[in-house]
């Protein structure tokens, strides 16, 4: 982060928050959603999670409207991933598991983090985001495409004592470190709940991530074309229908 203070609080809590985009621009990401999507659809809903051509035009949709404002607050970059997140009102009832992000580089080395702009306010009652202050702090191994929350044991005392819920302005931005534990509320209201995200990596780190391999997985440096084009479904569809305890084998080759 260029703002001193923005980047002491990603470093000790593992996100910040700031405005970041104007009422324009939230109207132009959210008129392109409904051109390219059904809001009759139910539940949780994620181009990540889509195939590769959705993966792509939902990218190629949002990076005009976030590049210049990025590039305004964040210095040494570059924007691997864009996506739509929705949670439709009705059906969605239930709060997002907590859980942490994929590992994206290798964290030995190298941070990375993503960013999230809710294209309406948020809060407690219509899915804002929610976060456990600093930890990302703790050591961890590295967090293979699909491979689950390994914490999944505390979730009901993270819960209980220390997820902190953060409502947001329309078109504020969230920064977090992929390590952070965090997940939304459910969507009680009677809207969508529209967001945007978008995975951010040092422009000195190539992109790395762990798949499936031969019982435990594997993490290896692939272009950044990889987030847009792989069958990402397909991989977490193929470690849940293989599913055992896992190792897993660095880049130094170096099983843990």
């Amino acid at each position: 982060m260029r703002d001193a203070d923005l980047a002491g609080r990603l470093a000790v809590d593992g996100f910040c928050r700031l405005p970041l985009l104007d009422a324009e621009a939230v109207h132009g990401l959210t008129s392109r959603f409904d051109a390219l999507f059904d809001r009759s659809q139910q539940g949780f809903f994620s181009t990540v999670l889509q195939p590769s051509a959705v993966r792509r035009t939902a990218h190629d949709v949002i990076l005009p409207y976030i590049a210049r404002a990025l590039a305004l607050h964040i210095s040494d970059f570059r924007i691997a991933l864009c996506s739509f997140v929705a949670r439709f009102p009705g059906s969605d009832q239930h709060d997002l598991p907590l859980h942490q992000d994929w590992s994206f580089v290798d964290e030995r080395a190298a941070r990375s983090i993503s960013m999230w702009i809710p294209l309406q306010a948020v809060d407690a009652g219509n899915g804002c985001m929610t976060v456990v202050p600093g930890s990302h702090r703790h050591a961890q191994p590295p967090r293979a495409i699909g491979s689950g929350f390994r914490y999944r044991d505390l979730e009901p005392t993270l819960r209980a004592h220390h997820l902190v819920d953060l409502p947001m302005a329309s078109g504020e931005a969230v920064f977090f470190d992929h390590r952070l534990i965090h997940g939304s509320r459910s969507n009680a209201g009677p809207a969508t709940r529209l967001a945007v995200g978008a995975v951010l990596l040092p422009e000195s780190a190539p992109l790395a991530m762990g798949l499936p391999e031969g019982g435990g997985d594997v993490f290896r440096d692939v272009p950044d074309s990889f987030l847009l084009d792989a069958d990402l479904v397909g991989i977490i569809s193929t470690r849940h229908s293989n599913s055992r305890p896992r190792s897993f084998l660095l880049a130094n080759g170096r099983a843990r």
